[in-house]
């Protein structure tokens, strides 16, 4: 692995797509280390979807808060769980002079892209938290060091929705790996690895926060070990991997009527909400219930129950333009 280019000042680049609680809190992490250290520096902030990291106008703000309030009430939860969704803006990084990059046609595998770097932001190393490319050989040998945030205990549940397949299939715990990066897909040597355990009963949403936390606070342990430039350990054991079909194949429900319903519960407590069709009606179910025959969109599942929505969107029908 090449060694950074910098003996003084290590160059960050930082790579997102999601702003959505681990790596919006990881990131955040990342520039407060920066700030608090003189021999750490963010170069830039890349992202192919700049708008997912757009300021909300005041109105739009309040009208998000006073619908999460709703959704609690209605569901009879703490409102503080709800309120766990931490987002960020562009502001966080050009309050700091860090230039927001989009990549021409979003590739950051094209040639324009990598003479940037060459030419203009020289990084030591590459911080991909969240973002939904892979690094190429051509871009991963300009990245002295390249790092992936990936929310599993690695080699186990690589590729997409790791958190979710993991409780679909009953695991105890999840977590997070900070590993080196290799041309396949999280693949490569870990650097930081963190156990979650999974609490029976728990919503994603509030697993999801509590990953959220713990990657906040493994970042100074990865970037000391990034300093020392530590080659990681070797993943070790079972591996798996899901897709974007495995997930497609789950989460989305064209025909409830073929499937059991203990099956589509489970389904529902793992994705925490299933995209299902029922009577031509594409909704995002976020709780069934059992139901009389002839009620507001029930259906017949495969073991012979009758069940309907009770929350899409986790808000009741009545409450919804459906």
């Amino acid at each position: 692995m090449a060694e950074s280019r910098s003996a003084e000042v290590m160059r960050l680049l930082i790579f997102s797509d999601s702003n959505t609680p681990i790596p919006a809190n990881t990131i955040l992490a990342t520039l407060r280390a920066a700030d608090e250290h003189p021999d750490l520096e963010v170069c830039g902030f890349v992202s192919k979807h700049p708008q997912r990291f757009k300021r909300f106008a005041p109105v739009t703000r309040v009208r998000r808060s006073s619908r999460r309030a709703l959704v609690a009430a209605v569901n009879q939860e703490p409102l503080r769980r709800t309120n766990k969704r931490r987002r960020i803006d562009t502001s966080v990084f050009t309050d700091r002079d860090i230039p927001v990059i989009h990549p021409h046609d979003g590739n950051v595998n094209s040639e324009d892209f990598l003479e940037r770097l060459d030419r203009e932001l020289k990084p030591d190393v590459g911080l991909s938290y969240y973002f939904g490319t892979i690094f190429k050989g051509p871009l991963l040998e300009r990245l002295p060091q390249a790092v992936n945030l990936h929310p599993a205990l690695l080699p186990r549940y690589r590729g997409l929705r790791s958190i979710e397949f993991a409780r679909y299939h009953g695991e105890s715990a999840t977590g997070l790996t900070f590993h080196r990066m290799a041309e396949g897909i999280d693949t490569g040597p870990v650097l930081v690895q963190k156990r979650v355990a999974i609490e029976s009963d728990e919503s994603l949403l509030s697993l999801t926060a509590r990953i959220a936390i713990v990657a906040a606070a493994a970042v100074p342990e990865l970037l000391d070990l990034v300093r020392s430039n530590a080659p990681g350990e070797p993943q070790s054991g079972e591996a798996s991997y899901f897709s974007v079909g495995d997930s497609h194949r789950l989460y989305t429900v064209t025909n409830p009527s073929d499937i059991a319903y203990h099956e589509l519960q489970r389904r529902l407590d793992a994705f925490g909400a299933l995209r299902m069709t029922i009577d031509g009606c594409a909704l995002r179910v976020t709780r069934l219930r059992r139901a009389r025959e002839g009620a507001r969109l029930a259906f017949r599942t495969a073991d012979g129950m009758t069940v309907a929505p009770d929350r899409v969107d986790g808000l009741p029908l009545a409450l919804t333009r459906r």
